[in-house]
């Protein structure tokens, strides 16, 4: 977008405002009308969106503005993989299908997404759901699924795996359709299920060699 002529100052902005975690914005769910700006949240794509400006960043010919605890270095981010033996892997070659991690301690995952996903008028503004929004969820929308071995993998910020691992929380894994926001089966505990992989540092050093 810089390229075509956006403001510099605008990107930085925005993608600052992302990682952060809280956009403000007109933007809402496709429904009919218009609405005003306000404050949302996107905590739950926020782990995944930081490692992907972190992987990009080198690459943009300007600066991204964003809070310490969001920036994390390439040596930060691993690929991670879980074995998914639950899900049906025609399911899991169809385009739209999310990978959400999920902290059963706080409660069942609910059948539905939508709603709790949504920081705007027709979601859950309610307390307790910005606290899961906030610490309890995570959405990663880019992974790549291995047919032969029915492994899921994913590049995601180690700090945030690690902290669903040795904290005191029982995250769980999930393959979730976005066309509907409903899970397509039982979730895996990534206690027992998620394989530690190389860092994004390391691959990249193996390819230039």
């Amino acid at each position: 977008m810089h390229e075509v002529g956006y403001p510099v100052h605008s990107l930085s902005e925005v993608l600052g405002a992302i990682c952060d975690g809280i956009i403000t914005t007109t933007t809402r769910a496709p429904r009919p009308g218009s609405d005003p700006a306000r404050k949302m949240d996107v905590m739950p794509w926020r782990a995944e969106f930081t490692t992907m400006v972190a992987l990009w960043r080198p690459l943009l010919s300007y600066g991204v503005s964003v809070s310490s605890e969001a920036v994390v270095a390439v040596d930060g981010i691993r690929n991670d993989r879980i074995k998914i033996s639950r899900c049906r892997g025609d399911m899991l070659r169809e385009p739209r299908l999310t990978l959400v991690f999920w902290d059963v301690k706080q409660g069942k995952s609910p059948r539905q997404l939508r709603s709790l996903s949504l920081d705007e008028e027709v979601g859950d503004a309610s307390a307790a759901t910005q606290a899961i929004r906030y610490q309890d969820i995570h959405v990663v929308s880019t992974f790549r699924y291995t047919a032969d071995t029915q492994t899921v993998s994913f590049w995601l910020r180690k700090d945030v795996v690690d902290a669903m691992l040795d904290g005191l929380g029982e995250w769980t894994a999930y393959i979730w359709r976005t066309n509907s926001w409903e899970n397509t089966g039982d979730g895996l505990p990534i206690a027992t299920r998620l394989e530690m992989g190389e860092s994004w540092a390391s691959t990249a050093r193996i390819g230039r060699q």
